[in-house]
């Protein structure tokens, strides 16, 4: 009798499993085959390099095989979803991320693994920095909880406000918030690409040192760095760029998919870069841009 029990609630177990994973395709799939979403997306991702990676779940848990692949063009619909079929995506519990660095061209690698591992490695090798045209100033705050995350990313938010800096602010998709200002309107034309990535590193540290704010991530600054593309989803949670007052009411709910389709009209919504009045980035620059000696900002 305990054997035939015990057999019961394997399978219904097992259909309640499969249940969970073909309702979380179905939301995957009517998420990513909305058309404004689809422009959205394609908008960050003129000329970016576009990645699917595996979730930070299942990065812990081991539960898939694949880690991802990187290396996509996606500037229009068209290539967007011929990239989703072409592996799946709908099917397989991986986040969507964007190169910090922009290129005048990405070229189109092939679907065959042997032949897109050698274009991949010629691409990030020998042609990566002739098509390199830029490498945003990102700001990775990312703490054990939302709410340490929430503290730290007030004080960093606060601190762009006073210069009225062009910044987007967006939610990780998990446990943090990204700062994104565009390369254009923070490093000179004429830096090369190493020095765009090592100015970025030191800005960065010198926010963390000089502001005491323990929960940025200072190691992320590297050529070929990813970032989690805005309005992509994470498990049930949506990478939102984030009004002031969404920011400064935050709570883990706003950014649940049904509430961002409740709340937020996505379409030309973009990434909510703060419009300056008031421009100050020379004496931003200024403070947290030169080696960090030790001073505190009065």
């Amino acid at each position: 009798m305990t054997d035939q029990t015990d057999y019961q609630e394997y399978m219904e177990d097992e259909a309640n499993s499969h249940k969970k994973l073909h309702a979380e395709t179905q939301r995957r799939k009517t998420w990513y085959t909305s058309r404004f979403l689809q422009f959205e997306l394609v908008k960050q991702l003129n000329h970016r390099e576009m990645a699917f990676l595996k979730s930070k779940v299942d990065r812990e848990t081991e539960l898939n095989t694949h880690s991802g692949e990187r290396g996509f063009k996606a500037f229009a619909i068209e290539y967007l979803e011929k990239h989703f079929a072409a592996y799946k995506f709908h099917k397989k519990n991986w986040d969507l991320y964007y190169s910090v660095a922009s290129f005048s061209y990405i070229p189109t690698f092939s679907y065959y693994p042997a032949q897109r591992k050698e274009q991949r490695k010629e691409f990030f090798g020998s042609t990566f920095e002739e098509y390199w045209t830029g490498y945003d100033f990102v700001i990775d705050v990312d703490a054990e909880n939302l709410t340490k995350a929430h503290k730290a990313a007030t004080k960093i938010k606060k601190i762009y406000d006073e210069f009225d800096l062009p910044y987007s602010l967006r939610f990780s998709g998990t446990q943090g918030f990204h700062f994104v200002i565009e390369y254009e309107d923070i490093f000179p034309k004429i830096l090369k690409l190493p020095k765009c990535v090592e100015r970025a590193r030191v800005m960065a540290n010198n926010i963390k040192e000089i502001e005491n704010i323990k929960d940025i991530d200072v190691k992320i600054y590297q050529k070929e760095r990813l970032l989690k593309l805005p309005y992509s989803i994470c498990g049930g949670n949506v990478a939102l760029p984030l009004t002031d007052q969404q920011f400064e009411r935050f709570t883990p709910e706003i950014v649940k998919i049904e509430n961002v389709l409740k709340t937020c009209q996505i379409k030309n919504r973009g990434t909510l870069i703060r419009q300056p009045i008031d421009l100050n980035i020379k004496e931003f620059i200024k403070i947290y841009g030169e080696d960090y000696h030790g001073f505190a900002r009065g």
